[in-house]
């Protein structure tokens, strides 16, 4: 199990962090205080993923709770995602020749569709359609959580950061360890992570079709996800991209420092993950969000890290005390 490590939230001035005459440091440590009680109460739920983040001093307010909002008013909540919106690219796709390729393969006509796919500019993204084309069923099908990561989320991520020549690596370390579910264990690593020069610099977590609904697993995926981001920060990182995909739909995220001693989670937004052929066009439609996690992948890296320190000493708390 993932520990929760309580980091206590202070700052020496109210002037670093302020929407609407509010300083968030002060609000973010009131939210702390609050979460801290409803833990020691037996009320804090593992589906309310910003609640015990909030413990670890990490900020989610694209996911606001009810105990959020006991501190933070909505309007204020709004002004914070407002301030911290991300500009994605657009997306330039030739999507009539994308939607004559579906209605090609989805009718029989391969030469057909072959033609309106070479007609795509993009390498990358030629290759990526057309494998797509090739391996979805027509027509959803149930399939293992290993059997999601390896034929639809793979080629869709690896697409998007995957670049040997640039030594950026695409790694899928979680599938299908016989080992750990024989022992009833999850290893303490995400289900998709991106190395760059040999350093973590993307962490990812997939939920299959049989947990799509839980709420409190989805919610403690995020929470490891978060936690691989703090580390990744605290490692020297100035942000860091987090992917979560929950069966045929993912988000992404990006992790980050605003002020001192605070990491927030930017929620940089949804995209379609197809599992069949009629998906695809909600796929493309989609893509902005994997477009900007491409060129945070494919960015100059600063060539030093500093590891950041804030002082302060973590207690630790696991998921069992969450309800």
């Amino acid at each position: 199990e993932s520990d929760i490590s309580i980091t206590p939230l202070n700052h020496i001035s109210c002037t670093e962090w302020n929407i609407d005459d509010s300083c968030m440091l002060c609000l973010c440590v009131e939210y702390q205080r609050a979460a801290e009680a409803a833990l020691k109460s037996g009320t804090l739920l593992k589906s309310n993923t910003a609640d015990y983040a909030i413990l670890a001093g990490v900020f989610v307010p694209f996911s606001p709770t009810k105990l959020m909002k006991e501190v933070f008013t909505g309007a204020t909540i709004k002004a914070v995602r407002s301030s911290l919106t991300i500009d994605t690219p657009n997306v330039i796709m030739e999507d009539a020749e994308v939607q004559a390729a579906i209605r090609g393969y989805a009718t029989g006509d391969l030469d057909g569709a072959s033609a309106s796919l070479d007609k795509i500019k993009n390498r990358r993204m030629k290759q990526l359609f057309t494998t797509l084309l090739n391996d979805l069923p027509l027509r959803p099908i149930e399939v293992s959580e290993e059997t999601l990561v390896t034929n639809y989320v793979s080629p869709v991520m690896r697409a998007f950061s995957h670049y040997p020549p640039e030594d950026t690596f695409a790694h899928f370390p979680n599938t299908a360890s016989s080992t750990q579910i024989a022992l009833n264990m999850k290893a303490d690593r995400a289900d998709y992570k991106v190395t760059k020069d040999g350093t973590e610099i993307v962490f990812g977590e997939v939920t299959g079709m049989a947990h799509r609904s839980e709420k409190s697993k989805n919610g403690w995926d995020m929470w490891r996800l978060l936690r691989f981001g703090k580390a990744a920060l605290e490692a020297g990182a100035d942000s860091v991209p987090l992917v979560q995909v929950i069966y045929d739909l993912g988000t992404v995220w990006k992790m980050c420092i605003p002020v001192r001693g605070l990491y927030v989670a930017i929620e940089v937004g949804p995209f379609v993950l197809p599992t069949h052929l009629y998906m695809i066009g909600a796929f493309q439609a989609s893509l902005a969000p994997l477009l900007w996690l491409q060129k945070e992948i494919l960015k100059p890296e600063e060539t030093t890290r500093r590891r950041r320190s804030w002082g302060t000493s973590d207690k630790k708390i696991v998921k069992s005390n969450l309800k």
